[in-house]
């Protein structure tokens, strides 16, 4: 699963705690790898082959290519270009801030305790930067990108006591014509407040939250699907279900149910045309965490172990989008590491390793699981030109 993403998860009846760049609350323990890749009694070591050198300045003129790795490094972060190149990231190159094709990035500036957004392209030299129409004078603004980088979706949460005077409306920035129109508005109470999530891949659809209670503590949250082109909104019953990724053909989307008594998460899938009646593909006794789909929409790789231990090591497992043919990949061992990213890049498998020395470290291996090797430093956020 791209790191971002778990900023936008949408819980019932729990609070969104995620931020830009924060992950999950807890990461599972997780292991070390096999023999094949070098370790030393405290962890792994970096190979000569992982880029060490001093960030290059990345503030203007400096456009993310495919296949770039986005990374967080102790108090920065950075970009590895493909040529290894390291550029150092200002904050709104981040996602989800950040657009996903690597170009564009949202900044948030702070005007007499409110926020403005401004928008930044990197692809030139000086950078350029684009008041947001609509985007001004805001208490607490989330943003979501169309995954094609063309636009994105935005709103606002108020403070408890600016609640009455507050907005209850979805914008959508568009990049071609450079206006704002409302996309949506939401009055189920005079205290519910919609939050974009995700566009689905075709941007046909939005998911969206709705929510409510923050004046008086008692936080609650409805998902709701929003249909781009008849404005029809479906609320829908996830449960104790978290929004992780559309499916690549937009057929549908993944969730992760967590089970309030035992802690264990189970993936399971919810399409558009059979909502009440959704597919848990985790096995029983099973917990899965980080999920990631391959790019052609067929396959899911997850970071998964035995439920209800908390010595239980974690391992990297693949499998089909019902379930099917699930095989592990990896061979871990140690139950004091952690698994703390995985993405289905376009050439490979990557995921971050936490060692306990304080910086991560990014390994990529094939589907197969062999041939793993180490390719970066830090915790990786997102992959450029991938989901």
């Amino acid at each position: 699963m791209q790191r971002w993403r778990s900023s936008l998860v949408l819980i019932a009846g729990a609070a969104l705690i995620l931020t830009a760049c924060g992950g999950n609350s807890t990461l599972p323990p997780v292991a070390t790898l096999d023999q094949s890749q070098p370790t030393t009694e405290s962890g792994i070591v970096a190979t000569d082959a992982v880029p060490t050198s001093t960030p290059a300045s990345g503030a203007t003129g400096q456009v993310m290519s495919p296949n770039t790795l986005v990374l967080a490094q102790l108090e920065q972060f950075v970009a590895q270009l493909p040529d290894t190149k390291i550029l150092t990231l200002s904050a709104d190159r981040i996602p989800p801030s950040g657009s996903p094709d690597g170009r564009y990035g949202v900044v948030y500036t702070a005007q007499n305790g409110l926020v403005d957004l401004t928008l930044t392209d990197y692809s030139t030299t000086p950078a350029a930067t684009k008041a947001i129409p609509s985007g001004n004078a805001l208490t607490s603004p989330s943003i979501t990108w169309r995954e094609d980088s063309t636009g994105f979706a935005f709103a606002d949460l108020p403070a408890p006591d600016k609640v009455a005077q507050a907005k209850k409306i979805v914008y959508y920035y568009d990049l071609a014509s450079g206006q704002t129109q409302e996309l949506l508005t939401e009055a189920q109470s005079p205290s519910s407040f919609p939050v974009p999530v995700a566009f689905s891949p075709n941007n046909a659809y939005l998911m969206y939250l709705v929510t409510g209670g923050a004046e008086t503590g008692s936080v609650s949250y409805q998902a709701v699907l929003f249909d781009m082109n008849t404005k029809q909104k479906t609320p829908l019953s996830l449960g104790q279900a978290a929004f992780s990724q559309w499916l690549a053909d937009s057929s549908g989307f993944l969730t992760s149910a967590s089970d309030p008594q035992t802690g264990a998460s189970a993936l399971v899938v919810y399409r558009l045309n059979a909502l009440s009646t959704p597919q848990t593909i985790t096995p029983v006794a099973v917990t899965d965490v980080w999920s990631d789909i391959s790019p052609d929409g067929k396959f899911i790789v997850v970071v998964s172990a035995a439920s209800g231990s908390a010595q239980s090591v974690y391992n990297i497992f693949m499998m089909g989008l019902d379930g099917s043919n699930r095989r592990q990949l990896t061979q871990f061992s140690d139950p004091q590491q952690s698994i703390t990213a995985l993405v289905w890049g376009n050439d490979g498998i990557y995921y971050s390793v936490f060692s306990g020395e304080g910086l991560d470290t990014v390994w990529r291996m094939d589907l197969d699981g062999k041939n793993a090797k180490q390719v970066a430093q830090g915790t990786l956020l997102r992959i450029i030109g991938t989901r």
